[in-house]
């Protein structure tokens, strides 16, 4: 179950790193609009903090089998 949640938490990084490099390559077409710039790093820490939330959630159920 630690493998699990080691993997599943290795794939969220890995989708991160995709979403992060993608809004990268919108923000260098848009130009350099900060409130686009502010949008998209409020975006980026929702999806972190859902993440850890979901991953803490995970972890409370493995506890709970064991």
């Amino acid at each position: 179950m630690k493998l699990k949640t080691k993997v599943e938490v290795c794939g969220w990084l890995v989708l991160a790193g995709i979403v992060i490099y993608g809004l990268k390559y919108f923000i260098s077409i848009l130009g350099s609009f900060t409130i686009f710039r502010n949008a998209l790093a409020m975006v980026v820490m929702l999806m972190l903090i859902i993440a850890i939330s979901s991953d803490n959630e995970i972890a409370d159920k493995v506890r709970s089998v064991g």
